[in-house]
């Protein structure tokens, strides 16, 4: 037994962890060497002797000291300032700058459950910071409120009677939720409860909601202890509108704490507290002591043979160890230094190690202590990061690849004083007679002559003092030729804030020449309205996803709940599809508006081609309620058309069609009817209300604002059938179906 408490003993004194140990008065009365090297401190007693004492440590709040007091322990993330302790002289110190601290406070019981002091337990994690940059950047009151109070924010809806969650809840989805969904969550048990709490909000009786209650569904493992605090809103004539409030989870202080029972029991205490796998070994590298019972996932994912005292190293390292003098180990005892490393176990698992070497008190090296740290989880976040960054990255490279490849001119200039050029297309560089490197980062006044350059000027100072566009011709002489062109302006926001003038230039000349030239400017007019139109729609339509991409990255980075984590990410990649099928709709329609669209007109049998198209269309059709059918009136029907074409419109039609028929059916069919194929997708969905059937096949205009896509899929549609002489259209009756048709003029042959 005593040489059991000798190494225990020894195993505090050397650990690689500071350790403090306080009188129930809160004087610091002993630490560890691993404690005086984290503070920098050259003689144990000049630091016990500088009056340092548990309570009036500037790094605890009142409710820390309070938790103390009431003989709970607190656990906390801080960062260590030397360059404070040393202007206040708190204590003497050889360091400077600051440090990342991992530190608990325990109070120490006697037998008689009476208190005996206090352990304070702090771990130098600036190592692990220095090499996950990215996960620097935590806000501590977020982490406090989402690992330790772990509170959701909740709002119950009196004229919907839905309860809406926020605050990151994995158990309960963000959307609106009715009361008979919310239920299902709740402990067979309580629901009781809950019912008369709605019954009571719903007829206004309550101020304030306090329930307790158990949360418990067939998809959660456990049951979760849920506290329920709420207040009633009320309007400025004291009528309740709503309520609001948190809910709280306190499954995980349902454990209490292990008390100490010992004094001699303290050192024990103490390693049980350190979340991280320690090993004492001899010089010879045979196993003393070890944690690594509590820690059997790390050691299976080591694929360790043993981890138990009497045997060596080797056969707990999973075959890591290299059996000479680079053995991080043998090196810690050889050189009398501490070493760090990182071993890879299998594919996913990663584990940090820490030796230090264990001296007696003549400074001969007895052995070493080792430290094991599983980073699985960090190295995955790190990764998954830089996949969301770039991917984001991605997204902007093909955004500029659209801007670049517009045709028409197309620039950013700087809204102050001087409104230098930031980015300007090829396009509006041959507008301009002049070659990129000649326009980014130039003024109006270096391209242009004075004259044109104070007309555009004077445009920018409008759009500068509050205008949202200005549009104006101008006709300046470029290379001595008199040009005319046509420029609209407009100020938007970017992501971080800022403000720029994002304008977009065409050359006019050849219009103005045109002997239709009136009707050549009204159509200039009326294009560069639908071009401030499209402008308008595009900053918004690409800000949203890259603005999601952007904020869930960080939240992904500053929350460490993996769940929060994997839900997060998943919304960077559906925001990121999400701009993508975006830029790809434009483009192609760009292409199509502008005619650089060749359709690839050959026979085929519009009969075999809807049978295919039935096969495909068939599984996305998961509704059980909605009957899908296709309708062919003949045999065979040999046309010549584009067969990609057609199969693009039939394909816009059917997604449209899922989407909005919860019951009923879907038919999709054609005909042949006085020289047109007349092709048709009928549904049974909720309609189409006689103002919305007005701009059906504008551009970003979607059937339902809350529905996925991006608008543009029916505009594609009528810019393909318009293409080849056809024509669009929808007939719908709202609550009771649609029916959406094209007609595209061919001959063709029918049996």
């Amino acid at each position: 037994m005593e040489n059991k408490f000798k190494l225990l003993e020894m195993v505090y004194e050397m650990a690689p962890v500071g350790v403090e140990v306080y009188d129930k008065d809160g004087h610091l009365i002993d630490c560890n060497s691993y404690d005086m090297e984290i503070f920098g401190i050259e003689q144990k007693e000049d630091f016990i002797g500088a009056g340092v004492t548990l309570f009036n440590n500037p790094n605890f709040t009142i409710q820390d000291l309070e938790l103390l007091s009431k003989g709970e322990s607190i656990q906390r993330n801080i960062v260590y300032d030397f360059d404070v302790v040393r202007s206040c002289n708190y204590y003497p110190t050889s360091k400077r700058g600051y440090i990342h601290l991992e530190l608990k406070v325990s109070p120490m019981m006697d037998e008689e459950m009476a208190l005996m002091g206090y352990v304070v337990v702090m771990n130098d994690v600036s190592y692990i910071k220095r090499r996950e940059l990215e996960l620097e950047e935590y806000n501590l009151k977020t982490e406090l409120v989402n690992r330790i109070c772990n509170i959701i924010l909740w709002e119950y809806d009196l004229d919907r009677r839905v309860l809406n969650v926020y605050s990151g809840d994995s158990i309960i989805p963000y959307a609106d939720i009715s009361q008979e969904t919310y239920l299902r969550y709740v402990h067979p048990e309580d629901r009781q409860k809950v019912k008369d709490v709605f019954v009571k909000a719903d007829n206004l009786e309550l101020d304030i909601i306090h329930l307790a209650i158990r949360f418990q569904s067939p998809d959660m493992e456990g049951v979760k202890q849920i506290v329920l605090d709420g207040v009633a809103v009320k309007d400025e004539k004291g009528r309740i509108i709503k309520y609001t409030g948190i809910r709280r989870d306190l499954s995980e202080w349902a454990e209490l704490n292990e008390q100490l029972m010992q004094q001699n029991k303290i050192n024990s205490l103490i390693l049980k507290n350190i979340n991280s796998g320690l090993v004492y070994m001899s010089s010879d590298c045979m196993i003393k002591w070890s944690n690594l019972d509590e820690f059997a996932s790390l050691v299976k994912k080591m694929g360790a043979n043993s981890h138990q005292p009497g045997d060596y190293c080797n056969r707990m390292l999973g075959g890591k160890c290299t059996g000479s003098s680079r053995c991080p180990v043998k090196k810690a005892i050889s050189l009398n230094k501490i070493q760090r490393d990182e071993f890879k176990y299998g594919d996913d698992t990663f584990v940090n190690f820490v030796t230090m070497p264990v001296c007696d008190d003549d400074g001969k090296v007895l052995g070493a202590l080792l430290k094991l740290d599983d980073i699985s989880e960090h190295k995955k976040l790190y990764l998954e990061l830089n996949r969301a960054r770039e991917e984001a990255l991605l997204s902007n490279q093909i955004l500029n690849e659209l801007i670049e490849k517009m045709p028409g001119g197309m620039y950013i200039k700087e809204t102050n004083d001087e409104f230098r050029y930031l980015r300007a297309n090829k396009a509006f560089c041959e507008i301009a007679g002049r070659e990129q490197l000649e326009v980014i980062g130039h003024t109006d006044f270096e391209i242009f002559e004075k004259e044109f350059a104070e007309q555009y000027h004077i445009y920018d100072l409008r759009l500068v003092a509050g205008e949202t566009v200005v549009s104006y011709e101008s006709s300046p002489v470029i290379n001595g030729v008199k040009e005319y062109w046509h420029v609209t302006k407009s100020i938007i926001k970017t992501l971080d804030g800022n403000t720029v003038i994002l304008g977009i230039a065409n050359n006019i000349t050849k219009l103005r020449e045109n002997i239709e030239l009136k009707a050549a400017k009204e159509k200039a007019e009326l294009s560069d309205k639908l071009k401030s139109a499209f402008l308008a729609n595009m900053s918004h339509e690409i800000r949203t996803p890259l603005n999601a991409i952007i904020g869930f990255s960080e939240l992904a980075i500053e929350t460490e709940d993996e769940e929060e984590k994997s839900h997060f990410l998943e919304i960077v990649r559906s925001n990121n599809e999400q701009l993508l099928r975006l830029i790809n709709d434009v483009l192609d329609l760009s292409k199509i508006e502008a005619g650089f669209t060749g359709f690839k007109n050959k026979e085929f049998d519009l009969a075999a081609c809807l049978e295919e198209l039935e096969h495909t269309m068939r599984p996305r059709v998961t509704n059980p309620n909605v009957i899908f059918k296709v309708v062919s009136p003949y045999r065979y029907c040999v046309v010549r058309l584009d067969k990609n074409r057609l199969i693009q419109v039939f394909t816009n039609y059917m997604i449209n069609a899922i989407k909005f028929t919860e019951a009923g059916q879907i038919v999709m069919g054609y005909e042949y009817v006085e020289g047109c194929i007349r092709g048709y997708v009928s549904d049974t969905g909720i309609g189409i209300d006689e103002d919305k059937k007005k701009r059906l096949f504008n551009r970003f205009e979607k059937l339902n604002d809350f529905a996925q896509g991006t608008g543009l899929g029916l505009s594609i549609c009528k810019a393909l059938v318009e293409a080849q002489g056809g024509a669009v259209g929808a007939d719908s009756v709202e609550g009771v179906g649609s029916t959406f048709w094209f007609t595209i003029p061919c001959e063709a042959v029918l049996e």
